[in-house]
């Protein structure tokens, strides 16, 4: 998979949050060392590796994580990482109303490339890059996996318990690439599909899994809804700061 293809992969899954240029510097890091954190479960004989990681970063940054990703995948650890791509076939009139719908959340269009207007001025800061899941040594050849909800389940299961999101004429009438400025009740509940939806499923399907070692590679705001509910089924920290 190239560059490209892998950027507007990642955007198209993860980048579901509006980080200021200022923001974005203060968070970044020059390295992910020091901020692994460990989870071990003795009854189950269980470890979890979590590496929070900044969407928006220097390349130094990414290039860290490799090492890492190489030994713990050589020691027998399943790498999860987070995408919320479509996980299966559907039309492009699904793909269309889908995007439309999640942009009502999230207020852009998740796809990087040229032609996208809608995207947050974070996104293109210059000496940054968005997160490259290559150079950071995923590999799905190598076992890899997507442990995520997918777009379409997330507008789903939300239409199944809030009601189904209309699309208004403004929704409509703007193309996925144009600056989004239509009004959206729905902004106000984006935390719950960025974040409650996927943290919730992230956390029953790692508690069914057959996989004892596990690395987890998310945005660093998932750890703060990961962590308490592993906690609560039994596993310790005892590598890293909550």
């Amino acid at each position: 998979m190239n560059s490209k293809k892998l950027i507007i992969f990642l955007l198209g899954t993860s980048l579901l949050w509006n980080c200021q240029p200022l923001l974005v510097k203060l968070i970044s890091k020059k390295s992910i060392h020091n901020q692994v954190k460990t989870l071990t479960n003795e009854n189950q004989e269980s470890t979890i590796v979590f590496m929070p990681v900044v969407h928006t970063g220097k390349a130094s940054y990414y290039k860290s994580f490799q090492p890492i990703v190489d030994s713990l995948r050589g020691q027998g650890y399943q790498i999860y990482v987070e995408s919320i791509a479509y996980q299966e076939e559907l039309s492009e009139k699904d793909k269309l109303m889908y995007n439309k719908k999640i942009r009502k959340f999230i207020g852009y269009y998740t796809a990087y490339t040229n032609e996208n207007e809608s995207l947050p001025k974070e996104f293109k800061m210059k000496n940054y890059m968005l997160q490259d899941y290559a150079m950071m040594g995923i590999n799905k050849s190598k076992g890899d996996k997507i442990l995520d909800l997918p777009k379409n389940k997330l507008i789903d299961k939300y239409e199944s318990e809030l009601g189904e999101i209309e699309l208004t004429d403004c929704d409509h009438n703007t193309s996925l690439n144009s600056k989004y400025t239509c009004d959206s009740e729905y902004k106000k509940h984006m935390y719950l599909l960025t974040n409650e939806y996927r943290d919730e499923y992230i956390v029953q399907q790692l508690t069914q899994k057959e996989e004892k070692n596990v690395v987890l590679i998310y945005g660093k705001r998932h750890w703060y809804s990961i962590y308490p509910e592993l906690i609560k089924k039994g596993y310790q920290l005892i590598e890293g700061k909550i």
